[in-house]
């Protein structure tokens, strides 16, 4: 089984998403916050990736927030959903490993995590 953690302030969102990617057979280990995900993913070994909304309550802006936190958690695919769709953002965007935008099927992220399990497989969503 697959371990991500999730970073979601949301609750519906949240719960939708742990629903979906658990059908897939993935974990989900929630944080609200990427502090708390760089947690979560150095204390499970298993992690094979780290998602995260943009519009996150922590920061005016909080995609490049996520993304400076999370630079800790080396060899960690980054997986960024967002529903801006603003060019400056696009390009701060293409640092991420994957970017997702609202509104989505959450089938599309199942499908981008089981790629990036994969070596060699890497197209941007």
């Amino acid at each position: 089984m697959s371990v991500v953690v999730l970073i979601e302030d949301h609750l519906p969102a949240t719960d939708r998403l742990v629903t979906v990617l658990g059908a897939a057979g993935i974990e989900v280990l929630k944080a609200d916050c990427p502090r708390s995900a760089v947690s979560l993913a150095n204390s499970a070994p298993a992690c094979t990736a780290i998602v995260s909304d943009r519009d996150l309550s922590v920061s005016a802006n909080s995609g490049d927030a996520a993304g400076q936190a999370l630079q800790s958690a080396a060899n960690l695919p980054l997986v960024l959903i967002d529903g801006g769709d603003e060019h400056w953002y696009r390009r701060e965007a293409a640092r991420w490993k994957r970017s997702i935008s609202k509104p989505f099927d959450p089938e599309q992220l199942v499908q981008a995590l089981r790629e990036l399990a994969r070596p060699g497989k890497q197209p941007r969503l």
